[in-house]
């Protein structure tokens, strides 16, 4: 999972009430997003897009919907652990650092992010690196959060757990001691902060959890806003679209 906000590639949350047909087609095919859900409650599509301009996005493929639009300003890792594994949790946030990227790099990162489980010696040959020069870059990366996890996901669906997009709307000073609540819930997902508050996914064996979850915040803000959808079908998900493997090709040629 990378950080796009590391890379200086944008990223948005746009949420919509409604998609026509033709819309819905033209975006799972051709828009540089990096999810597409539908869900229930006050919104109905959820798009995170990555683009470098989003006006253009909107203008080509929401030209004839109302949405609303969060710009993702961090993104924090998730730390499910719906089966309360004995495992270090929650797992401490790191710090964004400042790497300036060469050609190598990018290379590196577009052959990676095209196919994660390749092994070294493949990368090797797609990059002309050597395999420890592989590692200490990737390391290197890791180090400065433009990496943020390497991970195997399960489909949660196929077990039965229900998924909430939640949207929370929080005053700034509020906003540490919130975050802190949901990194230490096992059943909260990746976090996304914009200027008002946070998103996150919320992924618990029934509702009652997200009941639990909802009034815990609300008593440690009382000025807190909570609007929790549920998903029903995930549209679309990739975690590194064609249009960001494009900037870093274009980066290391």
């Amino acid at each position: 999972i990378l950080n796009y906000h590391n890379l200086d590639i944008p990223s948005y949350m746009i949420l919509l009430d409604n998609l026509e047909d033709s819309e819905l087609e033209k975006i799972k095919r051709e828009a540089p997003i990096f999810a597409l859900f539908q869900a229930v409650g006050k919104y109905n599509y959820i798009i995170y897009a990555i683009t470098e301009d989003i006006n253009s996005f909107c203008q080509e493929f929401l030209s004839s919907e109302h949405f609303q639009i969060y710009p993702i300003i961090s993104s924090i890792p998730d730390n499910y652990n719906p089966f309360d594994l004995q495992v270090k949790h929650p797992e401490p946030i790191k710090e964004d650092k400042k790497l300036i990227l060469d050609k190598k790099d990018y290379k590196l990162l577009y052959h990676l992010s095209k196919s994660p489980l390749s092994p070294t010696i493949k990368l090797s040959e797609e990059t002309g690196l050597d395999p420890k020069t592989i590692k200490l870059r990737i390391e290197k990366m890791i180090d400065a959060n433009l990496i943020q996890k390497i991970r195997f996901a399960a489909n949660i669906f196929k077990i039965g757990v229900t998924a909430y997009f939640v949207k929370l709307d929080i005053i700034p000073k509020n906003k540490q001691k919130i975050l802190t609540t949901i990194r230490a819930n096992n059943y909260s997902g990746f976090v996304y902060e914009t200027h008002t508050g946070f998103f996150l996914w919320y992924m618990p064996p029934s509702h009652a959890e997200l009941f639990e979850f909802t009034k815990t915040l609300e008593h440690l803000d009382k000025t807190i806003k909570i609007d929790a959808m549920q998903s029903v079908d995930i549209l679309k998900i990739e975690t590194v679209p064609k249009a960001v493997l494009e900037i870093f090709k274009q980066k290391y040629q």
